[in-house]
C-alpha cells in the first residue's frame, strides 16, 4: 500500500507543480480534469444507489467555469452557475413528466454536484489568477497537506477519542488537534522555504497571514473530508473510486482541497489583500 502511495505521489507531484508554474491555462486544464474525474465518481456513486443526477449539468459547469475563469475573465462565476442550474432543472422537469417519480431527489443531487464540485472546484482557478497566484496556491496546498499529515501521524500514534465515530471512525480529536498544530506551525516555515525558491515579497503574503491560513484550514478542511465520508457511508463504500490505487478515488483526494481552495480564496481576497 505504501509503495503504491509513493508511486502515485512521484508521478503526480511533478505534473501538478509543472502545471501550476507553467501558467494559468495549464493549471486550469489539469484542475478541470481532476475535478471532472471527481464529478464522474460522484455521479457514478449516485447512479449506483438508484439516483439520476443530470451529469451534463455537473460536468458542464466544471468545464465551462473552470476554463472560462481563465479564458473569458469578463464572465462572472455566478452566470455559469445560473445557466447550469436552470439547464439541470429543466432536464429533471422533463424527467418527471416522463415518469421519473424521484425527479425531485435527482434535482437536489444535481444542485449538490454543481455547487460542491463545480463552484468549489472553480476556486482553484480563481486563486491561480490572483497576483502571485501560483505561490498562494502553493501555500494553500501546503497548509492542507500539513493539516492532513499532522492529523494522520498524531492520530495514528496518540489518538484515543473519536472525532466522528459514525462518519469516520478512525479520526480522533488528538489527530484533529495535531493537524491544526501542524498547519499553524508548518505553514509559516514553508513560507520561508518558498522565499528561497523565488516567492516574491508581497504585502499580503506575510507570516501572520499564513499562520491564519494554516489555522483556518486546520479547523475547517476536515469537514470537507467528512462530507465525502458521509457520501460513502450512505452508499456503503470504502472509497469513491480506485483511479489512484491505494489512495482511492479522485474525490477521496480532493475532499479537503475543495474546502481549502474556496475558503482560501476569500481569506486572501477579502482579508489579506484589503
Amino acid at each position: 500500500m505504501w509503495l503504491q502511495r509513493i508511486l502515485v505521489a512521484v508521478v503526480l507531484l511533478p505534473i501538478g507543480l509543472g502545471a501550476l508554474f507553467a501558467g494559468e491555462l495549464y493549471f486550469a486544464i489539469l484542475m478541470v480534469i481532476i475535478v471532472a474525474l471527481a464529478a464522474k465518481e460522484y455521479v457514478d456513486i449516485l447512479r449506483g444507489g438508484g439516483l439520476a443526477p443530470a451529469a451534463f449539468a455537473i460536468y458542464g459547469l466544471v468545464l465551462t467555469a473552470g476554463m472560462g475563469i481563465v479564458l473569458i475573465r469578463t464572465v462572472p462565476l455566478l452566470l455559469y452557475v445560473v445557466v447550469f442550474i436552470m439547464a439541470g432543472t429543466i432536464y429533471h422537469l422533463f424527467r418527471y413528466e416522463g415518469g421519473r417519480d424521484e425527479a425531485l431527489v435527482d434535482l437536489v443531487t444535481t444542485y449538490a454536484g454543481i455547487l460542491y464540485l463545480g463552484v468549489f472546484g472553480s476556486h482553484f482557478m480563481l486563486i491561480r489568477g490572483l497576483p502571485h497566484g501560483e505561490w498562494w496556491m502553493m501555500l494553500v496546498f501546503t497548509a492542507v497537506w500539513l493539516a492532513d499529515t499532522g492529523a494522520y501521524f498524531i492520530g495514528s500514534s496518540f489518538g484515543r477519542k473519536p472525532l466522528s465515530p459514525r462518519l469516520s471512525p478512525r479520526k480522533t480529536w488528538e489527530g484533529y488537534l495535531g493537524g491544526l498544530g501542524a498547519a499553524i506551525v508548518g505553514s509559516p516555515l514553508m513560507l520561508l522555504v518558498y522565499r528561497l525558491f523565488g516567492l516574491p515579497e508581497d504585502s499580503a503574503i506575510t507570516i501572520p497571514n499564513v499562520i491564519v491560513l494554516g489555522a483556518v484550514f486546520g479547523l475547517l478542511t476536515t469537514y470537507g473530508d467528512l462530507t465525502i465520508s458521509l457520501l460513502k457511508r450512505v452508499f456503503h463504500l470504502k472509497n469513491t473510486g480506485d483511479i489512484l490505487l491505494s489512495h482511492g478515488g479522485m474525490l477521496d483526494r480532493i475532499d479537503s482541497w475543495l474546502w481549502a481552495a474556496t475558503i482560501g480564496y476569500y481569506l486572501i481576497t477579502v482579508i489579506f489583500m484589503t
